[in-house]
């Protein structure tokens, strides 16, 4: 396989084609190349096994958030080397023929896909995510190679006590300093939890938790998490008392996030529409008509009757984008007012739709400062994983005001 791969590979993709044994376990940092080198190992694979008919299944806990993910990454890597064919891509079934062999993408949140058919090579993606059940069954219909990749978020897994330490399994783990291919921007962005960095810690952007998974790829759990009452679902409710848009603007370096909120069964209720870098307010020519806010709204169905709350730190960008039509109000702001404005969102639970990938993420990484002298939280939360967050604090806040305990007028615990 080495011979006919003609592509620069990383030295992860090295090892990962070296390796002798049946289960492959990738476990490193952000940004340190396991998604690209699995990329390239499975193009590699199919070519040197071409019109073999191989079946390769790649596999994530929801098929949403591996759509949204792997599946674009794997085009794209495509279209680089020159191999993507869109006759070979089919889109409603999710598979792609490659060099005659079959790569399928499926959701382990699809149980009769999970019990289907024998494939040759298992990749699961983010394999924390996916439950031990599922990848027992899908390992035992795998005739030839399984790969687990992930970042390591947590201390204790099944991963670590039931596939590592078997005797037909290769581990490899993997820093950002692994990945040639990695984009100067993403390095800093991960480089900034590195608390050993004095700007990181004088910037507010030191955590050796992150800095332990996402830097060092090491095993870590992150503690401290500012929402814990969230849930995943389908999708948003129809009947619903109130709903709401939150939009956080963003550009080179942070995305620009627009999320929908509906006030439902006394319970919040949130889908991801934007989470996008490079998105201007205004289209800047006939060819920008897609990368462009106005453009999302108006793709999402955002009218002139609903509310969007945006971050009135930006009122330029605000009028920019009411003048086309759109109710942009800008968020209360002042002393105290992201604490008081997380509190409000924290008295509810909170039902994220399963295709808000990024959202999830946030949820999953928003945390609360840590003084490392006193070992302890303080009231304020890091300045990483909070664009949809502060979109949700905006609108939410909106809706029921930034108050203190003692102005809510509750039933059975909610405000009314």
């Amino acid at each position: 396989m080495e011979k006919l791969l003609k592509i620069e590979g990383t030295n992860v993709l090295s090892r990962l084609v070296k390796a002798q044994t049946k289960i492959r376990v990738l476990e490193g940092g952000s940004g340190s190349s396991k998604t690209i080198s699995i990329i390239q190992f499975i193009i590699a694979y199919c070519e040197a096994h071409r019109n073999n008919g191989k079946r390769i299944t790649v596999a994530r806990a929801r098929l949403t958030w591996l759509k949204d993910s792997v599946l674009l990454d794997f085009v794209q890597w495509l279209v680089r080397y020159g191999l993507y064919d869109i006759n070979n891509h089919n889109k409603t079934e999710q598979r792609y023929t490659l060099f005659g062999n079959l790569i399928s993408f499926k959701g382990l949140d699809e149980p009769q896909k999970v019990h289907g058919p024998r494939q040759d090579v298992l990749w699961i993606n983010e394999a924390v995510e996916a439950g031990v059940s599922s990848y027992n069954q899908m390992a035992m219909r795998t005739n030839e190679i399984i790969v687990l990749d992930y970042n390591p978020s947590y201390t204790k897994h099944w991963i670590y006590d039931r596939v590592i330490p078997r005797d037909d399994c290769t581990f490899i783990h993997s820093t950002l300093l692994d990945n040639n291919y990695l984009p100067e921007e993403q390095r800093k962005e991960i480089l900034a939890y590195n608390p050993d960095i004095k700007e990181n810690k004088i910037n507010g952007t030191a955590d050796p938790v992150l800095w332990e998974i996402y830097g060092l790829g090491k095993r870590a759990q992150v503690v401290g998490a500012i929402y814990t009452n969230w849930s995943i679902c389908k999708t948003l409710p129809e009947d619903y008392k109130w709903q709401v848009y939150g939009l956080d603007y963003g550009y080179t370096n942070d995305p620009t996030a627009l999320v929908r909120i509906r006030y439902a069964q006394g319970q919040l209720w949130v889908h991801q529409l934007i989470y996008k870098k490079g998105l201007t307010n205004l289209p800047l020519s006939n060819n920008d008509s897609k990368d462009n806010i106005v453009f999302h709204l108006n793709l999402h169905g955002v009218t002139e009757e609903d509310e969007v709350i945006a971050d009135s730190a930006e009122p330029k960008s605000n009028d920019e984008i009411a003048s086309q039509g759109f109710r942009i109000i800008g968020a209360v702001k002042g002393q105290d007012s992201v604490k008081m404005g997380i509190d409000c969102v924290k008295r509810y639970k909170i039902n994220v739709t399963e295709s808000s990938m990024f959202i999830i993420d946030e949820l999953r990484n928003y945390k609360w400062q840590e003084d490392e002298k006193e070992d302890k939280f303080i009231n304020k939360p890091i300045d990483k994983f909070n664009h949809a967050m502060d979109a949700i604090r905006y609108a939410v806040t909106h809706k029921v005001g930034l108050v203190t305990a003692d102005d809510w007028d509750m039933v059975d615990g909610q405000l009314v």
